[in-house]
């Protein structure tokens, strides 16, 4: 039992609730358990964390779901199931896209036209049992969860599909895909020809 903010017997916990985002990434809600005292604390929602090992003199970067059930002590260190202490543990904060932007829902309503994956907007009445759906109105919003089913075409396509529908909106194939990949909507990548040599990649050391 450790000993926790010099109070004796009192013992603190991490908690760690995984949650899937729009894009198809998982990040972690971080929560500091004290069950003796009924009590929690909220830490930023992240998908990893820096921190000081016993074995290291430097931050590393771990994935958040390590912490889960570790144990919190009195000197702020922690330590996990395998019994690795962390030092000076640091979260790092998941960019959460509360709203979808104008232009994003511009984009994704042209990609779901031109896919004709109109079932991406989900009725509510779809939960409803049978016999109350005509008491419920026919709202529909988008399900990112159906966006990522989508089989999307190229970037080309999608830019020559914007400009033939929508030629006001002005938007760059990178903006396309940046949206996209945000919503979790896999775009294919267009195949070197035959014979061409590959592109060098830099690599970062």
């Amino acid at each position: 039992m450790h000993q926790v903010f010099g109070i004796d017997k009192i013992r603190a916990e991490i908690q760690i609730g995984l949650m899937r985002l729009a894009s198809g990434k998982v990040t972690g809600l971080v929560d500091v358990v004290f069950a003796d005292l009924g009590c929690r604390v909220s830490l930023p929602t992240s998908a990893r964390f820096k921190t000081l090992t016993d074995t290291s003199s430097q931050r590393q970067v771990f994935e958040i779901s390590l912490l889960d059930r570790a144990d919190v002590c009195s000197n702020g260190s922690v330590v996990i199931a395998d019994g690795t202490r962390f030092r000076a543990i640091e979260m790092i904060p998941t960019q959460l896209p509360y709203e979808t932007s104008e232009l994003e829902k511009r984009i994704l309503q042209h990609v779901i036209a031109l896919t004709n994956r109109y079932d991406c907007y989900r009725s509510i009445r779809e939960d409803v049992p049978e016999h109350l759906r005509d008491q419920i109105p026919d709202i529909r919003a988008l399900d990112y969860g159906r966006l990522r089913t989508i089989e999307s075409p190229l970037l080309k396509v999608i830019g020559s599909y914007i400009e033939e529908n929508d030629p006001e909106l002005k938007v760059s194939s990178q903006k396309i895909a940046g949206i996209l990949a945000m919503c979790g909507v896999r775009v294919p990548r267009r195949r070197p020809r035959v014979g061409s040599a590959p592109t060098a990649v830099p690599t970062t050391i």
